[in-house]
């Protein structure tokens, strides 16, 4: 399977080929819609108010303005980039727009002018003669090479190949020849099947738009699979099987070539944005269990009257949309790693389809693992101790919190009392005096845990919740899960 993983290297550049590939190559090109295409530059959209919306978008590759426009539909939002009612210079990638009607559905369309290079190719007659013999000698090697056993699928691929390299540029198509021919001289039958499906995939995909953006794409894909083939064949201490050079040598005299550099004007994204309705958010947002073992974290609310549903929106520390979904019932859970670190809004929606209106979104919660009382003997304890009258517990510490809350009981499912507090990130230990007014008895049985609590400096925060219990019963600690009710 080594053979596999090598040639999946060799062509990985064709489906890395998408977006900035036509404005790189050839200004000639038919750009695809922004649906069809990955996308130049990403919207999205930062926050959710009544009347008002903010547009975000990543930095689009040599950009020197950016054009937006809003409307209801896709085809006025178009419109109005395309009539540049919104100018924003390239240091800006953000834009509010206000005076918008509440709980309505906007389209943002962005568009960008571009500073792009091309190499303009001019070939003399005596080149234009001998590069159109050498094609078609490298044509006729192409596909005695791909077809030498009788095989569907090569020469389905060659015919198609082909058809398209005699419409081209001929110095072009030399190029792309060339590569084919000494990348495929060095791979096994193997590799050269799966090089075969890659450029069947190429030559009829759907992200096809015109001859040229295929042409594009081909040139890179073989310039990049020789270059690949070329490294692994030096790091195996391989000698390369080069074509030879005369084929490119004869022609180079006849061939000029001119670096120009133009603006072009092209569209970057399109995006569906939400105003809110106004009405008042939802309430209660809180963590009730995250389990470490499964990798889920559930979240709850408090039951609002009268709405179809609600809508969940997790956000990560570097502001990035995490999760974003529906529900029905006021909980959700979702799968996590023990670190992330994520908040969450909610808000209400009611109605469906074109007549669905929405609230404002609640204030952010923090969402984040509960602390782990550390183990002793791989499970086999846990570091609780009770000794003159004292307790001690050490706990694994949760990245990023502003600290520690600990809660003792002697009943595991109700009734816990607040025992102590640490502040920071790092803290891991707390000692403990009293038990309510009593002094901590080793010979009696208690249940404990650890909440990790997070104040933002927005003010918002969040705390872990309980989840994870710890039973000290006489000297000896085991984990345990709480199973009572959440308020």
């Amino acid at each position: 399977m080594q053979t596999t993983h090598k040639t999946q290297r060799i062509s990985s550049g064709l489906r890395r080929l998408a977006g900035t590939l036509a404005l790189t190559m050839g200004l000639g090109l038919c750009l695809p819609a922004a649906e069809s295409r990955a996308a130049l530059s990403d919207l999205s959209q930062s926050d959710y108010a009544d009347t008002q919306i903010t547009a975000n978008w990543t930095a689009a590759p040599k950009a020197l303005e950016y054009y937006l426009g809003i409307g209801r539909t896709k085809t006025e939002s178009l419109e109005a980039a395309q009539n540049h009612s919104v100018v924003a210079p390239a240091s800006t990638l953000s834009h509010t727009f206000r005076d918008l009607q509440p709980g309505t559905e906007y389209v943002v369309s962005l568009r960008g002018l571009l500073e792009v290079e091309y190499t303009k190719v001019t070939v003399d007659e005596e080149g234009e003669a001998q590069l159109e013999e050498n094609v078609n000698r490298l044509l006729d090697k192409l596909q005695d090479l791909m077809t030498k056993d009788p095989k569907t699928e090569a020469q389905l691929v060659y015919n198609k190949l082909a058809a398209l390299l005699k419409q081209t540029a001929k110095e072009e198509a030399q190029s792309v020849l060339l590569d084919l021919i000494t990348v495929w001289q060095n791979l096994t039958e193997e590799e050269r099947e799966e090089l075969v499906q890659d450029l069947k995939d190429l030559a009829t995909g759907e992200s096809v738009e015109t001859p040229e953006a295929l042409m594009a794409k081909l040139e890179a894909y073989t310039a990049d699979a020789r270059k690949r083939a070329e490294d692994e064949a030096r790091e195996k201490g391989e000698e390369w099987k080069e074509e030879t050079e005369e084929t490119e040598e004869e022609t180079a005299s006849h061939v000029h070539k001119e670096v120009i550099t133009r603006r072009v004007e092209v569209l970057l994204d399109v995006a569906h944005f939400q105003t809110t309705s106004g009405a008042s958010g939802v309430t209660g947002v809180r963590q009730t269990r995250w389990y470490n073992n499964k990798g889920k974290v559930y979240v709850t609310w408090d039951k609002q009257d009268g709405v179809t549903g609600y809508e969940y929106l997790l956000i990560d520390r570097d502001g990035y949309a995490f999760k974003r979904g529906e529900t029905y019932k006021n909980a959700f859970d979702c799968a996590v790693e023990p670190t992330d670190f994520l908040s969450i809004s909610v808000r209400t929606f009611t109605g469906t389809g074109d007549k669905v209106r929405y609230s404002n979104y609640s204030d952010p919660v923090w969402l984040f693992s509960q602390p782990m009382v550390k183990d002793v003997e791989h499970g086999r304890s846990y570091q609780i101790r009770i000794r003159d009258g004292k307790l001690k517990v050490k706990w694994r510490p949760v990245a990023h919190v502003s600290g520690y809350r600990v809660y003792a009981s002697t009943s595991r499912d109700s009734d816990y009392r607040f025992i102590g507090e640490v502040s920071g990130a790092s803290a891991r230990k707390l000692t403990s005096k009293r038990f309510g007014t009593q002094k901590w008895n080793a010979r009696k049985t208690y249940y404990l845990y650890v909440e990790a609590y997070y104040n933002a400096p927005d003010g918002t925060g969040g705390n872990s919740g309980i989840n994870y219990v710890w039973q000290y019963n006489n000297g000896q600690v085991s984990q345990t899960y709480y199973h009572g009710q959440y308020e």
